[in-house]
């Protein structure tokens, strides 16, 4: 019988290689799709355990599971038709989705400075902003995703710059008080970016042992936290001389 086994202490080692580039408070963990194939509910433990206070998610049913082990959750890809949990903050990733929710909800603003995946394009920015406030939504934070911090060009920068254009005029503005939260790092883009003006980041593959940085940038030393294991059932004799032969054939041709 095969079977996962998820390493704790090595967990812990990664999200500590974390905490080296950003304060634990402004990490959140992100364990979408079951924690990216690790168990949503191990996983979501392990964090709570470590002292992790936010984490970001898929959907509603993730967010459901998780909840209690969390100050905040994010969602990143669903919006609820009915209420939810007060710690539970809604992704608005489009203009029709800002129509759709209850008055009162959390939401997070995602804005697309270039990634071109989810979130608002940049001229109907205020536009949705005007609608949260419209209709009594509770803006909770703002952020976007660099489409490429682990490869060495101008593209992080040239998004940054534009997010923090954002942010600037959404503080300066004062429409929405004093309690945003502003986030726009992943794993990537924690080596290359001052997170000391942001309130969060949000680290997937690197807690999970693994980040694609450029050339020129010195990888931390991470470790794999799944492991597949299976137990020996038989073993063929036919197979093992056909790869002796092998082996020997190779060997003869290196030689």
């Amino acid at each position: 019988m095969a079977y996962c086994l998820i390493n704790k202490s090595n967990y812990f080692h990664n999200l500590s290689k974390i905490e080296q580039k950003i304060d634990k408070d402004k990490i959140a963990v992100v364990i979408k799709n079951n924690a990216y194939g690790h168990g949503l509910r191990e996983i979501a433990g392990l964090a709570n355990e470590y002292g992790i206070k936010h984490a970001v998610v898929n959907n509603l049913a993730e967010a459901q599971i998780v909840s209690n082990l969390f100050e905040t959750v994010i969602v990143l890809q669903e919006i609820p038709i009915e209420k939810i949990e007060e710690n539970i903050i809604i992704t608005i990733n489009s203009i029709d989705s800002i129509k759709k929710l209850a008055h009162g909800t959390k939401v997070e603003l995602k804005v697309d400075t270039g990634m071109h995946r989810n979130g608002i394009a940049l001229k109907d920015v205020q536009l949705a902003l005007d609608l949260i406030l419209g209709n009594k939504l509770r803006l909770n934070g703002v952020f976007t995703h660099f489409s490429s911090a682990y490869i060495d060009d101008s593209s992080l920068s040239y998004q940054k710059n534009i997010f923090d254009k954002i942010k600037s005029d959404i503080v300066n503005g004062g429409r929405f008080g004093d309690n945003i939260r502003f986030h726009c790092c992943a794993s990537s883009s924690l080596f290359r970016v001052d997170n000391s003006d942001y309130d969060l980041a949000r680290v997937g593959l690197m807690s999970y042992g693994y980040v694609s940085l450029p050339g020129s940038y010195e990888k931390p030393a991470l470790k794999p936290v799944l492991s597949l294991w299976g137990e020996k059932i038989k073993v063929n004799q036919f197979l093992r001389v056909i790869l002796l032969a092998m082996d020997r054939h190779i060997r003869q041709k290196i030689v």
